[in-house]
């Protein structure tokens, strides 16, 4: 027979187990139905005051419950990934920095070393995985930037989306930081490749010289998007949202 201080701890067990599986049940509840920004202020991620969440919230939030797959170029503390882990809360979210930041894997969160200035690293970061989304906050460089969008922007699913995050570095006064070889801008080569008449777009190729990425990358970029947004969130900073056809 079972003594009665068994039933006693069964049930003191019991009332834990209800305690731990509601508290979950909450959690995932309340951050359902919290909007991206405030996720972000939680994960104290600079995102939030650069105001750019506010306008990521009213383009992905039809993918909030869906099993999406995100890249997002830097890391740094790891804020950034642990919000759009709880954004998304059915995503796997993949991280890839220059530096080892593999201190920051948990669960639904994938971290690769890699250069983004490197054509062999962006080839082989999380080899043969399509993304959902792709976010470009690493190094803002030019050539970075560039290089990036060409050798990645196959990696996004239709209908997909490319951002490229802090395009002010494309209109800094310390330019040479982030744009050493003196090339045209990223901001720049957005705003071309969103004006251009798509039917006489191979005429124009003259005009895609100066870039860190050659005029026939850019024209095949081109041929890939549906639009581009540009969002200048306030005076220092800009964002942009590329969708995938």
């Amino acid at each position: 027979m079972f003594k009665e201080g068994f039933f006693k701890k069964l049930l003191y067990f019991t009332l834990n187990l209800v305690k731990v599986v509601a508290l979950i049940c909450i959690t995932k509840y309340v951050y359902l139905y919290m909007t991206l920004d405030e996720l972000g202020r939680q994960q104290r991620t600079d995102k939030s005051t650069h105001k750019f969440l506010e306008v990521y919230d009213l383009e992905f939030n039809h993918l909030r419950d869906r099993p999406v797959n995100i890249l997002e170029i830097g890391v740094l503390l790891g804020s950034s990934l642990r919000m759009w882990k709880d954004y998304f809360s059915n995503g796997v979210i993949h991280g890839l920095d220059k530096a080892d930041k593999t201190q920051f894997i948990e669960e639904r969160i994938l971290i690769e070393q890699g250069d983004q200035g490197k054509i062999e690293d962006l080839n082989n970061v999380f080899k043969n995985k399509q993304f959902n989304i792709i976010i470009d906050d690493g190094g803002h460089t030019m050539i970075q930037q560039q290089r990036s969008l060409s050798c990645l922007l196959d990696r996004v699913t239709k209908d997909g989306y490319y951002v490229i995050e802090d395009l002010h570095t494309s209109y800094l006064h310390r330019q040479k930081t982030h744009n050493p070889t003196n090339c045209k801008t990223t901001l720049n080569l957005l705003y071309e490749l969103s004006i251009f008449d798509p039917i006489h777009i191979e005429n124009f190729l003259p005009y895609f010289t100066g870039y860190e990425i050659s005029p026939q990358e850019i024209l095949n970029i081109y041929k890939k998007i549906s639009c581009i947004k540009l969002c200048f969130t306030n005076r220092k900073s800009a964002t942009s949202i590329i969708r995938k056809k």
